[in-house]
């Protein structure tokens, strides 16, 4: 008895150890998960220690099944965590074009993923391959406007810099804002084959700063407005 409650301690501290690589500690609810994940871990060992009463020595079947069913709970996030990673590389990017850009995804359209995370970037970014004309469609549907290399809605906008997102030589951005009065940007090569999309909430550009504004100077000055001369320039 005593040297399968070895078992189970060593599984227990296994068991913590690898908590935080199966089930990453971020996002929101993370706490009530965690508590729910140990609360599973206790359970489980309490279980292998119940079944442990039911050996007599120690050996490598009772080992196995003591340390199967002390570790239940770790093998059923573990294989969360796959299928989340699944999704995140290879369903998530779809859905999202889907969502904000051109619902169905063109048959051209090809190879989008979420960036890696050596990129720098704040909002949501997909990189894909496309048609030209198939391009050209999400130009037209979301009004996108030709922008020139100082007129992006920030002032010192990443996009502005050739190596990043390199796409070769020579890219032109485009800028929009949708209904949400969210803010959708594209950096394209000059063939329009190879994009970068990035969508970004109205509050990156200070929405809550004019929001706090007088009212009279909100009445006079509408916010986009505003922005192009927060960033000293006109509009």
């Amino acid at each position: 008895m005593a040297k399968h409650i070895k078992v189970i301690i060593v599984c227990g501290v296994v068991s913590l150890f690898f908590l935080p690589v199966v089930m990453p500690f971020a996002g929101m609810g993370t706490f009530s998960l965690v508590l729910t994940a140990l609360g599973a871990i206790l359970l489980s060992h309490l279980m292998g220690f119940l079944i442990s009463s039911g050996f007599k020595s120690l050996t490598a079947f009772s080992t196995t099944i003591i340390s199967f069913v002390c570790f239940l709970p770790l093998f059923f996030l573990f294989g969360l965590s796959i299928k989340e990673k699944i999704y995140l590389n290879y369903y998530a990017p779809t859905d999202r074009f889907q969502e904000l850009l051109m619902n169905p995804v063109p048959k051209s359209a090809n190879q989008i993923h979420f960036p890696s995370k050596k990129e720098e970037y704040r909002g949501l970014v997909l990189t894909f391959n496309i048609a030209p004309f198939d391009f050209d469609k999400i130009v037209v549907k979301h009004s996108f406007a030709l922008k020139g290399h100082q007129d992006l809605l920030k002032g010192k906008d990443l996009f502005y810099n050739p190596k990043y997102f390199d796409l070769g030589l020579g890219y032109e951005l485009y800028q929009a804002i949708d209904i949400f009065h969210n803010v959708m940007t594209i950096k394209a090569n000059k063939k329009h084959t190879k994009v970068v999309f990035r969508y970004e909430s109205v509050n990156e550009y200070g929405y809550q700063e004019y929001m706090q504004l007088p009212e009279e100077i909100r009445k006079e000055t509408p916010f986009w407005n505003w922005v192009y001369i927060r960033n000293g320039r006109n509009y």
